[in-house]
C-alpha cells in the first residue's frame, strides 16, 4: 500500500482493512489497458486533495494487478467506482466523466456526520 496524502494505491491485500479503517472512502478500480482510467487519473488526484473532500479517503485499485478487485468488477466497464460509509457499500458504478466523479464524491459528502 503506498499513500499519498489522502490517496492510497491499494491492492487486495489492504483493501477490505482501509474500507473498515476510514469512514469514508471512494475506491477506483482501474485496468492499465483502460483509456478512460487514464484520462480520469489526474481529476480524480486532484479531488484527492481538495480541502472539500478531506473526510473522504481515495482508493485506487489496479483490477489487472488483483484478483479480488478484479472478480469484484467482474466484466464491468472501466474505471468502476464504489463509494463506502463505515464500511458499508453506499453506492456504485462505471463512471467516463470527471462530472460523474464530482457527483459521486458529492453523493458521499452529503453522507458525512
Amino acid at each position: 500500500m503506498q499513500k499519498e496524502q489522502n490517496l492510497y494505491d491499494a491492492t487486495d491485500e489492504d483493501l477490505r482493512q482501509l474500507i473498515f479503517e476510514h469512514n469514508y472512502v471512494i475506491v477506483k478500480y482501474l485496468n492499465e489497458a483502460c483509456e478512460y482510467c487514464k484520462l480520469l487519473a489526474p481529476p480524480f488526484e486532484k479531488f484527492s486533495r481538495d480541502g472539500k473532500y478531506s473526510k473522504i479517503t481515495f482508493l485506487r485499485v489496479d483490477a489487472s494487478e488483483n484478483p479480488v478487485a478484479r472478480a469484484e468488477v467482474g466484466g464491468k466497464d472501466m474505471p468502476f467506482f464504489n463509494i463506502y460509509k463505515k464500511g458499508f457499500l453506499l453506492d456504485c458504478g462505471c463512471i467516463k466523466t470527471e462530472e460523474g466523479v464530482k457527483e459521486l464524491l458529492n453523493k458521499l459528502l452529503a453522507e458525512i456526520d
